[in-house]
């Protein structure tokens, strides 16, 4: 009865649109946790000291980052219901509730990590070397959250519509400058000077910017529905909306 119901159930091309909304997302939370990884692997070639700063910084930034990916639940929730009511508008007020909540949350990280790193670097070593070269550098990408925000709200309204790929799309750009700005920044390329690790902090924190600017820009070039205005985040912050939202996040 079971594989008679499974069976029922996934005929037809369910699978294929199960992949083709799967595959990206699967994608994009990869990239999502793989900028600390990359900042990694380019540090190593200058000492163990900025390895393992950044390994520690990164595991912080990490947790913060999938905190604020899972803020955004509701709102995917949310966007989905309206999506599959036909409801394009209710698609664009909870969108932007999204990115407002998830943007007030980055703004509570940024605060958290640039007036508490020193103690944040200290819950996981006790190397004042570490520590010295992780506080530079958790406190310049902490900024990045902003970027992480943005993309993340926009990312669960284009799954509630079935175009997860494109989110995915803009996210492969971020990555992709963040390994060529790091190249630049860390050892010092096309003239810039050599930064090490701050260098490798300030490319994430560039990279972020650029993959926010690309999408955002697309989107209100393209007029897409996501594009929301000033107008829909203030009809959707009514406090029974954010109630709701936090509720559900």
């Amino acid at each position: 009865m079971l594989l008679s119901s499974i069976i029922h159930h996934t005929r037809g091309d369910f699978v294929r649109r199960l992949i083709a909304i799967a595959l990206p997302i699967t994608l994009q939370s990869i990239m999502f946790s793989s900028r600390g990884l990359v900042d990694v692997l380019m540090l190593g070639q200058l000492g163990e000291a900025d390895i393992a700063a950044v390994g520690v910084a990164s595991r912080a930034m990490f947790v913060t980052t999938i905190m604020l990916v899972g803020v955004t639940t509701g709102g995917a929730l949310l966007t989905a219901q309206y999506w599959g009511a036909g409801n394009r508008q209710g698609v664009r007020e909870s969108t932007a509730l999204t990115w407002l909540v998830s943007t007030l949350f980055a703004l509570l990280t940024i605060a958290f990590f640039v007036s508490f790193p020193a103690q944040i670097m200290g819950v996981t070593t006790d190397s004042q070397e570490v520590i010295s070269l992780g506080v530079e550098y958790i406190v310049i990408t902490s900024f990045s959250m902003l970027a992480v925000s943005c993309v993340s709200s926009m990312a669960v309204g284009l799954r509630a519509m079935h175009k997860p790929g494109l989110s995915t799309f803009f996210s492969g750009i971020g990555i992709l400058s963040n390994v060529f700005l790091n190249w630049v920044l860390i050892f010092g390329n096309l003239g810039f000077p050599a930064l090490g690790i701050k260098g490798a902090a300030i490319a994430t924190v560039l990279s972020g910017a650029i993959e926010v600017a690309t999408l955002f820009g697309y989107l209100y070039l393209s007029k897409h529905l996501l594009a929301f205005k000033f107008c829909d985040i203030k009809a959707a912050a009514s406090i029974d909306k954010v109630v709701r939202f936090l509720k559900l996040s």
